[in-house]
């Protein structure tokens, strides 16, 4: 019987807004994962979305999301539904990349490489995933694999030229910086990026050549006049670093390096007086910085010790955890997933909701938001 889905790529995206943008984790552990999945895949086959979506939510809320959407690929595979199964391998890592979830997405396109070991697209992906989880080498061999099969989109080669400077093959990264800058019509992010990678090699004086160009595209970006100003000192432009450091530390205040960059340079042309209070907001900023560290470890460290008791199904202990957490982004999804896990989706739509007010301008927060209320029958 031929899937009727086969060739359409709405399949993944439907069980996406079905199933995963309901965030669903669950606990682990379940007999019935391999019965459930195998059933999803016979639904989908015979083209009853609706029943394939309350499978997989259940083989989901048993067994996670990572082992279910996998297994219901492998067997639709198994079962000649190549592309099916490719379909929902991509289209369900491509919206978790969109959330952030890079780790899992990296399995779900392993597989799919595996599937499809001809697809450009498949290898795209995968390379974006690996290099978002800072694995260079593996990113980079993926996204050059994806080129040479004919995909040539400006982000692969963006995420790319990155990798390939992260493991030190510095005229590789050049060369895809160079292609990007040409293909997007000198689109700032290849500029700046290329200027920065010419500083790190001591290409001083290209490097400003082309920050110079990036700083007055963007002339309120700290970060691109912070790099203008050591290109320009490094490349002995005394004045045009001084006014580039002043202009990066009136522009970002609370940048410590910027007010040790203008210190230094002051010291070096003896003037110490008005190096000293850029030094001692240096010192400050630089304790800050540690204490906002420690403090960020500690809430991840919480974070993940809710995230510990969902997965072994304590659903009411988990949300008490991340509502203890307090009023942020991060904290008010897992809260929503803890709640919807305890049977409760309306409390978990209301918890996205204020997640949506704290972050308005998130496109992924509010489709989890619009499964969220669908669930709760809104």
């Amino acid at each position: 019987m031929r899937c009727p889905f086969r060739h359409s790529p709405t399949v993944a995206a439907g069980l996406v807004a079905g199933v995963l943008l309901a965030g669903v984790l669950g606990a682990a552990g379940d007999d019935e994962l391999p019965a459930l999945l195998d059933r999803a895949a016979a639904a989908l086959v015979a083209g009853r979305l609706d029943q394939a979506q309350e499978l997989l939510a259940a083989a989901a809320e048993g067994g996670g999301r990572l082992a279910a959407f996998d297994g219901l690929a492998q067997r639709l595979a198994a079962a000649g539904q190549r592309r099916q199964a490719l379909s929902i391998l991509l289209g369900t890592a491509t919206a978790w990349l969109r959330q952030g979830a890079a780790g899992d997405a990296a399995a779900l396109l392993a597989r799919a490489v595996e599937l499809a070991p001809q697809e450009a697209r498949a290898h795209a992906l995968y390379g974006e995933a690996l290099a978002k989880e800072e694995r260079h080498a593996s990113a980079a061999e993926h996204l050059e694999r994806a080129l040479a099969l004919g995909w040539d989109a400006l982000d692969s080669r963006f995420y790319l030229a990155a990798a390939l400077w992260e493991i030190g093959r510095y005229a590789d990264a050049e060369r895809q910086y160079r292609a990007g800058l040409e293909a997007s019509g000198g689109a700032f992010p290849w500029r700046h990026q290329l200027g920065r990678l010419l500083l790190f090699q001591g290409r001083d004086e290209e490097a400003a050549a082309l920050l110079e160009a990036a700083a007055a595209e963007r002339p309120s970006a700290a970060d691109v006049v912070l790099d203008l100003a050591l290109a320009c000192e490094r490349s002995g432009r005394g004045e045009r670093a001084l006014e580039a450091y002043r202009r990066a530390v009136a522009l970002a205040p609370d940048l410590a390096r910027a007010h040790y960059g203008l210190a230094q340079l002051l010291l070096r042309r003896g003037e110490a007086g008005a190096a000293r209070p850029h030094l001692e907001a240096f010192e400050r900023l630089y304790r800050e910085g540690r204490e906002r560290v420690r403090r960020e470890a500690l809430e991840q460290a919480r974070r993940d010790r809710a995230w510990e008791l969902l997965r072994n199904g304590d659903a009411e202990a988990a949300a008490e955890r991340f509502r203890a957490l307090g009023d942020s982004v991060e904290a008010l999804r897992g809260l929503a997933t803890a709640l919807r896990a305890a049977g409760r989706p309306e409390a978990a739509a209301a918890a996205l909701e204020r997640a949506v007010e704290l972050a308005p301008d998130d496109p992924a927060l509010r489709r989890e938001l619009a499964a969220a209320r669908l669930l709760a029958g809104g």
